[in-house]
């Protein structure tokens, strides 16, 4: 769980969780804003998975969502398509916002899936 953010309003901007001692095969995960705020609801972004930061998997692509458009301040969960476990997680924003802008702004990430024990520093079986 991530609590409470926002990016720079730059185009391709985006958060990443890194998880230091294991790995996460994702299932789905939870968007909550953080603010009422219409102009800040998220409406293109991806969510990537990776184990090295070189390579993204692209595990769920949202083109003009409107999930959190109405809801001030709101939540949602979505699904998400991963077939082997990540060591990080990002938001990767793709297009503008509400407000037209390139800021993600986040109340809460959390995120659901199987842990896939202790990774070692030197493990070539998750590397990108």
């Amino acid at each position: 769980r991530y609590e409470s953010g926002f990016t720079r309003d730059v185009p391709g901007s985006w958060v990443c969780v890194a998880f230091l001692t294991v790995a996460v095969k994702p299932e789905a995960y939870t968007w909550s804003t953080s603010c009422a705020e219409f102009e800040w609801a998220p409406r293109n972004w991806q969510l990537q998975g990776s184990n090295g930061g070189a390579v993204w998997d692209v595990l769920s692509n949202h083109k003009d969502d409107l999930s959190l458009s109405n809801k001030e301040p709101g939540e949602c969960t979505w699904r998400c398509e991963s077939a082997r476990p990540y060591r990080m997680l990002r938001l990767y924003c793709t297009d503008v916002n509400a407000g037209l802008n390139h800021r993600l702004v986040f109340g809460n990430l959390e995120f659901f899936g199987t842990i896939h024990g202790s990774l070692l520093r030197h493990s070539s079986s998750l590397s990108d």
